[in-house]
């Protein structure tokens, strides 16, 4: 679950201390006005991984410090796949108030310019005001966070801040000693407010660290990451659990995008694990044993994936990988995980390599492909919309995930007699929301283009229809399921597009405002162990795909192990979770569902179900 805040009532140092002093394992997004991103993650009472723009490690965390303008999102349990940063957070907090009180010397912001050796601010930020301290004795309040999510369908009320208790005695401390320094009488012209409130803010961030640990600031060293063997293949469960802390459980690991344009693809996979894994914890666990989900970061680049994927499987030692988001990314994870005979199952994506003719042993998808969601769209636009095959134009990633996608729209345009050479291929690159060049060639079709099929994020997606709906009004666009509905919507209501069922998103699961049996437990589950998270067709699919999981480990027996997962889940046959069609695998066909539903954005900016043929 996500919490959300801005730095005019957080500052960014007291942020990171209320994780880092709680020894919480949390992914800190930052989003500047300027559109400048930035992800922070915290783990074991230290920044391990720091990103602001071009900045990386000890830099991005000075830059953060004095931020003054931007948002951030705190999701807990995210994990950083690599570490950037080696020096710990109270040695940067200290380093810090010298900086500051060095600046203030040699008069704050001139001084700066002036090559004190400090990082430039991101343009159009300023340094932090942060709010009065509570005077001494005052009685820190600590209130409960509730999770929120970070955006909801159809707009709704903007989720307060997050506010992390006060930092009463150690500020006070810290104020108290300053003041002690001052001759009396002196006479001392005070610094200027922002830079002497923002320096005492940080005094009191590191008083607190240390009143609560114990040694000395400088000269720290960070705690080398442990090192834990690689499981043997085909380990039991209880090798697994060999780590003193885990006690008795399974581990479970999952490589998502959780920075960048595709992040809420793996925050809502996440989520809907989580949900089947807590239902199952509700009932004593599966044969007793509880089940958790370590989740690592890849910010949807195949390099970083593969990464991860080794971090999980040889160092955490997770049982099986379970709801990876991406399609490009799943063609490095693939791999990893067969060199290792680890299961990998359920993940978000489309692609082929997710599924052979001969499936590869382990490899288990729950979703149709892309090329199926493709084929379907272009069979509604032609049998449903009555569009003529020559009017249809397709619209992907310049990758894998768009490649996939395309072919399933070719081989469908052929069997209507149209050849795909002959039809309008427009592409975009991943990662971005650029979308002029394929506007361009769009437009050349002019009142000819009557549909657009998209294999795009929902960014990309809602840039292209507002663009090319101002030349070509009449325009039906579909995307996949991969899209976010929630934020597509909230971008093309926001933009004032004209919407009347011309824009359609085919999916894998029913729609989460339906009364299928699927979606009401879902929904059921998500507003006792979600708090605040919208219903969603991604982190529903998510809820799907742990529920077939817990399933097969309830099979596998007490002393499963990955073999006997792998075995449970291809005899896993007529599985009836509710969704309308009966789920299931077997050793030639490791595909559980090729349903593909159709839902279509209505004029006040909500989601309805419709026929897709």
């Amino acid at each position: 679950m996500a919490l959300i805040g801005d730095f005019n009532d957080t500052p960014f140092a007291d942020l990171i201390q209320l994780y880092a002093g709680s020894g919480q394992t949390v992914a800190v997004t930052i989003n500047l006005p300027q559109g400048e991103e930035g992800v922070f993650y915290v783990e074991n009472g230290d920044i391990v991984d720091a990103r602001l723009g071009d900045a990386i490690g000890r830099d991005a965390v000075r830059r953060a410090i004095r931020l003054e303008q931007g948002g951030f999102v705190v999701e807990q349990g995210v994990r950083a796949a690599q570490r950037t940063l080696a020096m710990p957070w109270r040695q940067l907090l200290m380093e810090e108030v010298v900086r500051m009180d060095e600046d203030k010397r040699r008069g704050g912001a001139e001084a700066r310019r002036g090559g004190s050796g400090s990082l430039p601010l991101p343009s159009g930020v300023t340094p932090a005001v942060p709010k009065p301290l509570p005077p001494a004795g005052a009685t820190p309040r600590t209130p409960k966070p509730l999770p929120l999510p970070l955006k909801g369908a159809g707009g709704g009320a903007q989720p307060p801040a997050l506010r992390p208790p006060p930092l009463a005695s150690a500020s006070a401390a810290a104020a108290s000693a300053k003041t002690s320094k001052a001759p009396a009488g002196s006479g001392a012209r005070p610094a200027s407010s922002s830079s002497s409130k923002r320096t005492a803010a940080i005094v009191a961030a590191v008083a607190v660290v240390l009143v609560v640990g114990a040694g000395a600031i400088f000269g720290l060293r960070a705690r080398p990451a442990t090192a834990v063997a690689a499981p043997q293949a085909l380990a039991p469960i209880a090798s697994a659990d060999a780590a003193p802390t885990t006690g008795a459980t399974v581990r479970f690991g999952m490589v998502s995008p959780f920075s960048g344009p595709d992040k809420e693809l793996g925050r809502s996979m996440r989520t809907g694990v989580e949900l089947a894994f807590a239902a199952a914890n509700e009932k004593g666990g599966v044969h007793g044993r509880k089940l958790t989900l370590v989740a690592l970061d890849d910010g949807n680049e195949p390099a970083r994936n593969a990464e991860a994927m080794r971090e999980l499987i040889e160092k955490r030692q997770v049982f099986a990988v379970v709801g990876n988001a991406g399609t490009a990314t799943a063609g490095a994870a693939i791999p990893v995980a067969l060199e290792h005979k680890v299961p990998f199952v359920g993940a978000l994506g489309g692609g082929a390599g997710l599924r052979k003719d001969v499936p590869d042993r382990g490899v288990f998808v729950y979703r149709p492909g892309l090329s199926e969601e493709t084929a379907a769209a272009i069979r509604y636009l032609v049998e449903v919309r009555r569009i003529d095959p020559g009017e249809i134009a397709f619209f992907g990633q310049d990758d894998d995930f768009g490649e996939d996608g395309w072919n399933g729209a070719a081989l469908q345009l052929k069997s209507y007699g149209k050849d795909p050479a002959q039809a309008i291929r427009t592409t975009f690159r991943r990662n971005t929301a650029d979308v002029d060049g394929a506007v361009g060639r769009l437009r050349k079709a002019g009142p000819t283009l009557k549909g657009v099929v998209m294999v795009a994020s929902s960014r990309a997606a809602a840039r292209l229809v507002e663009k090319v709906l101002a030349f070509a009004p009449a325009a039906v666009f579909t995307d996949t399921s991969n899209a976010d509905t929630a934020q597509l919507a909230e971008e093309l209501v926001g933009s004032r597009v004209p919407l009347a069922d011309n824009v359609v998103v085919t999916q894998v699961v029913p729609l989460p405002t339906s009364r299928s049996s699927a979606v009401m437990r879902y929904r059921a589950l998500l507003e006792k162990h979600a708090l605040g998270e919208v219903p969603a067709a991604l982190s529903m699919e998510g809820w799907v795909v742990g529920t077939l999981v817990v399933k097969a480990l309830e099979a596998a027996g007490p002393e499963a192990n990955p073999d006997k997962l792998v075995a449970a889940l291809e005899g896993l046959h007529g599985f009836d979770i509710g969704v309308g069609v009966p789920l299931g695998f077997s050793k030639t066909d490791h595909q559980a569902s090729h349903k593909v539903w159709g839902t279509a954005l209505d004029k006040a900016g909500a989601w309805r179900q419709i026929d897709l043929e």
